[in-house]
């Protein structure tokens, strides 16, 4: 029971190494592909541990486990590696902007990401960065670099890269570079989840995908041009989360995961709640993301995947079967209701954009308003505050309108410094996060002047996800841990004071979605499960 993934074939095949979840600790396990039936899991860090490890990969020589340990805070993560049979973890040293790092097969150099759309060698020789590829990033940005077994490409994903913490199901895709400085390749389009690629051999790559609906690993044919073919489905592997195969051994290791994820209720004002005793809103055997209340407290709006893809649903609080408010074949998501009630924004993903849209409350057509990511609205209705998809990701814009359903304005920056808008109640301002990633809230006026600034880590909250205001403007709901390591959705009294535990769990990962109510709030929980599976691979010509 509980959550396996993220598996890593050792070069052999012989062992698989996995990051395993039991309550509020992640822990790199590894276990025999061998001997199976008489395995049992073997945890090579001794000694001291953090609570948070994650991705393992294999040197290329398999002697040693490496892994990315971090605990909570907002930049106390670190990179490192103990022998595969066990003991005191030590440091590895990367330059300090590395992401998702993985050696070549010689082990000479390590690719990784240095920003949301770029991808760089290092030299371990020389310690040399090397700049592979820029790429206009999709949903987040690229990750999960892996080596060609010749060492000549690497594939990386560009879009979605909190699939590898969670079940965020935004479309992906799958690129190739060449090490030696030519452009890079598109292997698969940005329609579908693709994601979590592995080398076949040379010529050929697996990654898993939704692309006929259900998550299947598929193998592609690649070349100097890109895909060669249209990919295939590999039979068998059916509902993964992510995979790893070992060329040498012909095995293929998937972490298999039922995708579960419902909005759930707390009472705001009662004390602690633990995660696990809410009420639940939706009860669906499907992926449920971000979701908003209605002015008049009796709807919820929330985006699900309950056709394939992520549409945009409402319903009633108390009780009733999901509407359907949009059909489009694109993602949608990140859906808040307009003041008045009347009409709901929210985000279409199309190609290499996102775009605001606006659709009446009770479904029709949705008009786009511009392209942009996080949309608000302004207390009156006619502003809509929302994060720049196309410059810095540190950019809040307004779009404003001089009466309900009219026509929508050109953007206007309001401010260069912030990202993650949402608008104060009493329309003084937009509450935003400044660029340097610090725990720090920014209220910004309409002329871009800052109005107030909180200090999260002034009161013990490190690492932290994501914000919500009251409705009274009384307080902030920040979805965070703390430094003596407890978790959840806090209530800081905006006045002035400590912040008090409101929802307690560890269970939160990013970007932990949360919605506030007038007397309740509501929390998308995770009720996923998964294990780890191995299967002999067969490759015919």
């Amino acid at each position: 029971p509980g959550l396996e993934w993220q598996p890593a074939l050792s070069p052999d095949g012989s062992q698989v190494a996995f990051v395993a979840r039991r309550g509020d600790r992640h822990s790199v396990v590894i276990r025999s592909t061998v001997n199976i039936g008489r395995g049992e899991e073997f945890i090579p860090v001794q000694g001291l541990r953090e609570r948070l490890e994650q991705l393992p990969a294999w040197s290329p020589d398999g002697e040693f486990v490496r892994f990315i340990s971090c605990r909570p805070g907002p930049t106390q993560c670190s990179l490192r590696e103990v022998a595969r049979i066990g003991g005191s973890a030590r440091s590895i040293d990367l330059p300090g902007n590395a992401w998702s790092p993985s050696w070549s097969p010689d082990g000479s150099r390590v690719a990784f990401i240095a920003s949301p759309d770029s991808i760089v060698a290092y030299s371990i020789n020389d310690r040399a960065t090397t700049l592979l590829a820029v790429v206009p990033s999709v949903n987040w940005g690229l990750h999960s670099p892996v080596w060609s077994p010749d060492g000549s490409q690497i594939a990386f994903v560009n879009g979605n890269p909190q699939w590898a913490f969670s079940f965020n199901v935004l479309a992906s895709s799958i690129w190739i570079v060449d090490v030696n400085g030519s452009a890079p390749l598109r292997v698969t389009g940005d329609d579908f989840m693709d994601i979590s690629p592995a080398w076949l051999d040379d010529d050929h790559l697996l990654f898993v995908s939704n692309r006929e609906g259900l998550r299947e690993v598929y193998v592609v044919e690649v070349g100097s041009t890109g895909p060669r073919r249209e990919p295939r489905r590999v039979p068998g592997a059916t509902d993964p989360h992510s995979i790893s195969y070992s060329i040498e051994g012909r095995k293929l290791a998937l972490s298999r995961a039922n995708a579960r994820q419902n909005i759930w209720s707390y009472p705001i004002g009662s004390g602690s709640v633990a995660i696990r005793d809410g009420n639940p809103v939706t009860s669906d055997n499907v992926v449920t993301e971000e979701h908003d209340i209605s002015p008049d407290g009796e709807w919820i709006v929330y985006s699900s995947n309950l056709r394939g893809n992520l549409d945009i649903y409402k319903k009633r609080l108390d009780g009733g079967s999901p509407v359907p408010i949009t059909e489009s074949p694109l993602d949608e998501g990140g859906p808040r209701w307009s003041p008045d009630g009347t009409e709901i924004t929210f985000v279409r993903s199309g190609g290499d954009s996102q775009y605001v849209m606006v659709v009446p409350a009770e479904g029709g057509i949705a008009h786009e308003v511009c392209s942009g990511l996080f949309p608000s609205w302004s207390p009156s209705g006619l502003e809509i505050a929302f994060q720049s998809d196309l410059f810095s990701p540190f950019e809040v814009w307004i779009v404003s309108r001089d009466s309900v359903g009219g026509a929508w304005s050109e953007p206007t920056q309001l401010n260069d410094s912030c990202s993650a808008a949402d608008w104060a109640p009493d329309g003084s301002g937009v509450l935003c996060v400044p660029p340097s990633l610090a725990n720090e809230m920014v209220l910004v006026s309409r002329e871009g002047e800052e109005l107030w600034r909180y200090d999260l880590e002034a009161v013990g909250l490190r690492r932290w996800y994501s914000f919500r205001l009251s409705r009274d403007a009384s307080t902030i709901y920040v979805s965070a841990y703390h430094e003596d390591g407890s978790g959840g959705i806090w209530a800081i009294p905006l006045l002035g004071g400590e912040p008090s535990l409101a929802v307690q769990s560890a269970e939160l990962w990013p970007p932990a979605w949360f919605s506030v109510g007038p007397d309740r709030l509501y929390i998308t929980v995770e009720e996923h499960e998964s294990d780890i599976w191995v299967m002999d691979v067969q490759v015919e010509r």
